[in-house]
């Protein structure tokens, strides 16, 4: 299920990916040019998350303000965790967190 959040969470940042400095996103403009030429390109990906998986994307979402390009250690990853939702995290789940976090950075550069 991990390298299902990971999958999904890459299309999720490549769709959300700038292309100019107006904000156009990949995804708006891959659909304008659908729209234009009438043909579909196959590139937006509408698959939807595992729901096994969907607590750690919200996580993740909200965490990352708060660490921007930074990763922290696990162990604080587990007391914001506990803190914000109340629960105690899994050793696979912050796994998943990191690579997820890595995925994000990834994208970024």
């Amino acid at each position: 299920m991990t390298a299902s959040l990971i999958s999904w969470a890459e299309t999720q940042f490549w769709q959300a990916e700038q292309v100019n400095g107006r904000g156009t996103t990949q995804a708006a403009a891959i659909r304008q040019l659908e729209k234009t030429t009438g043909v579909r390109t196959g590139r937006i990906k509408t698959e939807r998350l595992p729901l096994c998986v969907t607590h750690i994307w919200d996580w993740f979402i909200a965490l990352m303000p708060g660490y921007g390009l930074s990763v922290p250690n696990p162990g604080q990853w587990r007391d914001d965790i506990k803190a914000l939702f109340g629960i105690d995290p899994r050793a696979w789940e912050l796994q998943a967190l990191s690579l997820l976090f890595g995925a994000w950075i990834q994208n970024q550069k």
